[in-house]
């Protein structure tokens, strides 16, 4: 079957994982794109949800967030009456290690106000599938070919730095 019609699905993943990313990122770079899961010590920590896209030989995890204003890097997810509710962030998309994510499942996991909102989002998601998948892959290529002229992007995620240290986590986590 054509990849761009397989359904998405929304996805969780490890916070170790995500903050191994983001150190790895900051200690390279002395910034990263990669999403964060806990602001502040105070407050409770937020979980990461996203859709998972193939682009060339890795699957990425592209975030769900709050963020309601339309870019070129990202695609708004709608509620039923149409109003934006949040959207998916290609530009903090970050490859994702085997075994360090699995299927969000909201019946469970959230309460019964959020889950019609949830359910409405990943339907949204679903209906422009074919739109994600073509502009993950282009902000990847736009950010790879950014990055090898030199001018790495401060707008997103380093895509390639970000798969070497996938391939180094899971070398690291590998079940033997």
């Amino acid at each position: 079957m054509d990849a761009s019609f397989e359904e998405l699905n929304f996805y969780k993943v490890n916070k170790r994982y995500v903050d191994f990313l983001y150190a790895a990122d900051v200690s390279e770079h002395g910034f990263s794109c990669v999403p964060r899961l806990d602001y502040d010590a105070s407050k409770k920590e937020k979980f990461m949800c996203g859709i998972v896209l193939r682009i060339g030989e890795y699957k990425y995890l592209a975030p769900i967030s709050s963020y309601t204003r339309q870019q070129n890097d990202n695609v708004l997810l709608y509620d039923s009456n149409g109003n934006v509710t949040s959207s998916i962030r290609l530009n903090f998309m970050f490859p994702i290690a085997k075994n360090e994510y699995h299927l969000f499942n909201y019946e469970v996991e959230i309460d019964e106000r959020y889950k019609s909102v949830v359910r409405r989002e990943r339907q949204s998601a679903n209906e422009q599938r074919k739109k994600i998948r073509q502009r993950a892959a282009k902000t990847y290529y736009t950010v790879v070919a950014m990055v090898k002229r030199g001018c790495a992007p401060i707008w997103a995620c380093n895509f390639q730095f970000l798969e070497q240290k996938c391939l180094e986590w899971e070398k690291a986590h590998a079940k033997k």
